[in-house]
């Protein structure tokens, strides 16, 4: 919980008057900080207003879902990644603290819950910063060298060469788990690493993340696919959500495990996946939020879900959102929350239903 941060039972109230007052709070902010430190506003012009306000909206939906869950790990852990993605840029680290102190303070003095507010905050300044350090754990990796074959193809926009590593693991019998879990989903860490370190651009990642996508695809007709299967699946990111490949992985590998899977991909509207769900005969559905803020649009999704098919369908969650969120599933309405690849897996297990 909260850690004496916040009364059990009052972050999802909380968390949604701060959604509600939001925009009052970043323009404030904005203000706040165009008036401190005139010299942005006379450097960029409208520009340095625009980009301010954006941030500061940034900030309030990374706070509001951090509280909805009542996790100060989860804010700390944004903190860390701004600070950490703003150095490598040569941008001093005091923006984020200031910034973040102007929201947290406006927030006080708008909500009658201000005490909470200060105790949240003073929660996740309180954290240790090596407990709980981004990323994974570093595990011993079986495909350490295809990892790193791979990882060097999709930085080079190499697609046949992509696309070979993967095949090659798959005809030397390697599993599409494994494959996926120790390849393909290490190397997309790794290239968010590059991007928060500065060492490569946007055009540079988006560039890797196309060539990772065709050769995940460009693997699909190869893989090992059961005679019968268990249930049906469908799996997609939430409305909003613009990453993709997480989800892409895991349609495969459950497709693999025995489940009749259709694959989505990402921002879809939530009537076109109920609709989906219904033509398919969906028993479950694969949802994954990679950005925090995008959790809302999960929980509209999973009520629509629970009006529409009641609470047989099983629902399983997944994505980085959720992982400094242990209490998530049940404050959404879903059943289960995935941490990675395997765990999809082993969790789907419990959820199968009657041969499809």
């Amino acid at each position: 919980m909260l850690a004496d941060a916040v009364k059990s039972g009052t972050g999802p109230e909380l968390a949604e008057k701060i959604r509600e007052i939001a925009p009052r709070i970043a323009t404030a902010a904005t203000e706040l900080r165009l008036h401190r430190e005139p010299e942005w506003e006379q450097r960029f012009g409208e520009r340095a207003r625009k980009f301010c306000l954006e941030d500061n909206l940034f900030h309030l939906g990374f706070i509001a879902s951090a509280v909805q869950f009542e996790s100060p790990p989860a804010l700390a852990d944004y903190v860390r990644w701004l600070v950490r993605m703003l150095r490598s840029r040569k941008i001093d680290a005091h923006h984020v603290h200031t910034a973040l102190a102007d929201v947290a303070a406006l927030l006080e003095s708008e909500l009658e819950e201000s005490q909470e507010i200060a105790a949240f905050f003073a929660a996740a300044a309180r954290l240790d910063e090596g407990a709980y350090a981004a990323g994974f754990p570093k595990l011993w990796n079986p495909l350490a060298p295809q990892l790193s074959s791979f990882l060097r193809s999709i930085r080079m926009g190499d697609r046949p060469a992509a696309a070979r590593i993967l095949t090659e693991a798959l005809e030397q019998g390697q599993s599409v788990d494994c494959i996926h879990r120790h390849v393909v989903h290490e190397a997309m860490y790794e290239l968010g690493r590059l991007w928060e370190r500065n060492e490569i651009t946007v055009a540079d990642e988006h560039l890797a993340t196309a060539v990772a996508q065709a050769a995940v695809t460009s693997l699909y007709p190869r893989l090992p696919l059961p005679e019968h299967f268990t249930g049906r699946a469908v799996v997609t990111a939430v409305q909003g959500e613009h990453h993709q490949l997480g989800a892409n992985l895991v349609a495969d590998v459950l497709e693999s495990n025995g489940w009749n899977v259709r694959f989505l991909g990402s921002d879809i509207p939530d009537a076109c996946i109920v609709r989906l769900m219904q033509k398919h005969q969906a028993n479950l559905l694969a949802l994954s939020v990679t950005m925090l803020f995008n959790v809302p649009a999960a929980a509209r999704l999973i009520a629509t879900i629970r009006r529409t098919f009641g609470n047989n369908l099983r629902i399983l969650l997944g994505g980085a959102a959720f992982k400094d969120l242990p209490g998530a599933a049940r404050a959404l309405g879903a059943d289960a929350v995935a941490v990675d690849i395997m765990s999809a897996v082993s969790l789907s297990h419990g959820m199968a239903a009657a041969p499809a």
